[in-house]
């Protein structure tokens, strides 16, 4: 698993894949790469140009935050929540400072009240919160 970091927004990305051809375009052949970001949405970009704008995450720089939140994203989780009040999202992974061990994946929704930016729940819609 590679993990890139986008130089000008400082926001991480999984690369997907690498090198990829691209026989859609007038270039015939030209090398792409996959990479999916913390929201989920999957994005592509010409080889060259991704690594001008992106830098490739050493494995000693990854923390295990890092391969929580590679773990959640290839399930389709936007984060972790713990009850209804304490929940987090992938920018925000363990911001309570509290121990992961008792949260489980959620999905984001807006906010329920002005006081949130939004909420994580265990459930897909937020239908029943």
């Amino acid at each position: 698993m590679k993990i890139a970091i986008n130089l000008k927004r400082k926001t991480e990305y999984i690369i997907l894949m690498e090198d990829v051809r691209n026989s859609t375009n007038a270039q015939d052949g030209q090398k792409m790469v996959i990479y999916q970001g913390m929201d989920n949405h999957v994005y592509v970009r010409e080889t060259e140009e991704f690594y001008q704008k992106f830098r490739i995450k050493s494995p000693d720089e990854q923390t295990a935050i890092d391969l929580l939140k590679t773990i959640l994203m290839k399930q389709g989780f936007d984060g972790l929540h713990y009850d209804e009040f304490c929940g987090c999202d992938m920018d925000h992974l363990n911001c309570c400072g509290e121990s992961l061990g008792n949260c489980k994946p959620g999905y984001k929704h807006p906010p329920r009240n002005d006081n949130e930016d939004y909420f994580i729940s265990p459930r897909k819609n937020n239908d029943n919160r």
